[in-house]
């Protein structure tokens, strides 16, 4: 049962981004440990670019998913309180205020 076309279970990231990241990553916790501990001007302005430029992203991160929660909640608090209609296909469209024939 080999299927070509099936969707792969993980992403395709490759090893040379990965390695990337990492090394991105080590820099940048390098940097702000040198601004931490020796108080380097060059490490503490470093740092704070790095963090101005990765705090937005955050707080968007943050706020989508705070927004997710409370629609994912309201719509099954929604759905719990309104009753089930089932809703048939007709050939006239039905009249809400007319009499029915007996």
């Amino acid at each position: 049962m080999d299927n070509k076309n099936a969707e792969p279970w993980l992403p395709r990231i490759s090893l040379r981004l990965l390695i990337g990241v990492v090394t991105i990553s080590a820099v940048s916790m390098a940097v702000i440990q040198q601004a931490l501990m020796t108080n380097a001007k060059w490490a503490v302005l470093a740092s704070a670019a790095v963090i101005s430029l990765l705090l937005p992203f955050v707080l968007y991160i943050a706020s989508f998913s705070l927004a997710n929660l409370f629609s994912s909640v309201g719509a099954l608090a929604a759905r719990q309180s309104e009753e089930r209609r089932i809703h048939t296909a007709t050939e006239t469209m039905p009249d809400a205020f007319a009499e029915t024939e007996a």
